[in-house]
């Protein structure tokens, strides 16, 4: 179905991405435990007043799957 089609156009999207090329120079680093956290996190499109991300927390850990999923046309 239709949700199936995008799901699928978007995860070739970021197997495209995540197959680039590592730059020139960039570094070797490897952490052995990590996370990013995002705390109060809003959010507005360029020129327009509306937020639509509001007051948005969560963590993301190694070795764990993290989704931020919406409504058709959230993303």
């Amino acid at each position: 179905t239709a949700v199936l089609f995008f799901l699928d156009i978007r995860i070739n999207r970021m197997k495209e991405i995540m197959d680039l090329p590592v730059q020139a120079g960039a570094s070797d680093y490897h952490l052995d435990d990590y996370s990013i956290r995002f705390d109060g996190v809003e959010f507005s499109y360029k020129d327009s007043d509306e937020r639509v991300l509001h007051n948005v927390s969560f963590e993301a850990r190694q070795g764990q799957v993290t989704a931020l999923i919406g409504p058709s046309g959230g993303g």
